[in-house]
């Protein structure tokens, strides 16, 4: 998707410039046409200027037209919600149930999905999965927090 806006932004930059060039190589020859000698010349110098001037100016806005309406990043929606035995994790991930995958390793949960999506979170205990479901682009997971033995001295 990227690589073929940047191929229509050199293609409309590229059809610009081409066109800019036979307007100015019209222009040049009627200015010397109509005015012949020295004054002319002048005109037809200016006139190719201008020209010059304007199809730069129009690359820049077709440049910055291709800047502004490339879309924000998107802020990923995700509730973490905690009680004394589980975490639950609502979630929009990107993909269909075999792209996503879901891994924990030291308490950093990390979630995998297409496009390059990729996220991890600190979780607050050590957990493992007991329960995980996919549907219409909401990813929920059920955590089951593990107890460590606690020693008493």
């Amino acid at each position: 998707m990227k690589n073929n806006k940047i191929f229509n932004n050199e293609l409309t930059s590229f059809t610009i410039l081409i066109i800019g060039i036979i307007i100015i190589g019209i222009m040049v020859l009627l200015a010397l046409r109509i005015g012949r000698g020295l004054f002319g010349i002048v005109l037809a110098v200016l006139t190719a200027g201008l020209m010059l001037y304007w199809i730069r100016e129009l690359q820049h806005s077709f440049a910055r037209e291709v800047v502004l309406k490339t879309p924000p990043s998107k802020k990923w929606n995700y509730d973490l919600l905690e009680d004394d035995d589980n975490i639950t994790l609502v979630a929009e991930v990107p993909g269909s149930s075999e792209d996503i995958k879901v891994t924990i390793n030291d308490n950093i949960l990390e979630i995998v999905g297409r496009d390059d999506f990729r996220k991890e979170l600190k979780l607050s205990s050590k957990v493992e999965i007991y329960n995980m479901s996919f549907l219409n682009g909401i990813l929920n997971v059920k955590f089951r927090k593990l107890r460590t033995a606690s020693k008493n001295s």
